[in-house]
């Protein structure tokens, strides 16, 4: 999908909204019951093993979109130190490690941080109060990981896209050529 207008893009050709600093891929549908109960188990519930499947499904899903040869780096979406404390684990960080395994996609968790603590994301409700939690939280650490390779940014569920568009932009100012912002669902 454009990650802007979310209109359904079948390569990254023929993108739309030029100069966006991400295309959209989603494995599913949050609505799903077994992939919403996996993505709640592995949160909300703290069920670590659910990200196996989890990563299983983005892995398969990459697969069909022939991707593995394209892209260079998968990058977690990171976690606040303090969400971090809170939680025990980066759940992206646990599908992604799972997701690359399967697909073969080298995996980096230490490039991409997020360096501004905010109210979690599922809270609050319309894009601009979602764009404006996440504003400035994202940085990239060493610079030369990332530029001019093709990057893979993975997280749970996208919804308004607020968090996939700042930590894509904190990319892009690092170089980064292409951006994946994929999910396990769009909700």
């Amino acid at each position: 999908f454009c990650g802007k207008c979310r209109a359904r893009r079948y390569s990254a050709k023929g993108i739309c909204h030029h100069g966006f600093p991400f295309l959209l891929a989603a494995a599913g549908e949050y609505e799903d019951p077994v992939v919403k109960g996996l993505i709640r188990s592995l949160k909300f519930q703290f069920v670590r093993d659910a990200a196996e499947p989890l990563g299983a499904l983005l892995a398969a899903y990459a697969k069909r979109l022939k991707i593995s040869p394209s892209y260079d780096l998968a990058l977690p979406v990171p976690l606040s130190e303090r969400r971090l404390r809170e939680r025990g684990f980066n759940q992206s960080e646990l599908i992604s490690r799972a997701f690359s395994r399967r697909s073969g996609i080298p995996l980096d968790i230490r490039t991409l941080k997020r360096v501004r603590h905010s109210p979690p994301q599922s809270g609050l409700h319309g894009d601009k109060k979602r764009r404006a939690n996440v504003a400035g939280s994202f940085r990239v650490e060493v610079p030369t990981k990332v530029r001019n390779r093709n990057v893979i940014l993975l997280d749970d569920v996208i919804t308004s896209g607020a968090t996939m568009l700042h930590a894509a932009m904190a990319l892009r100012a690092a170089g980064a050529r292409n951006i994946l912002a994929l999910a396990i669902a769009k909700a």
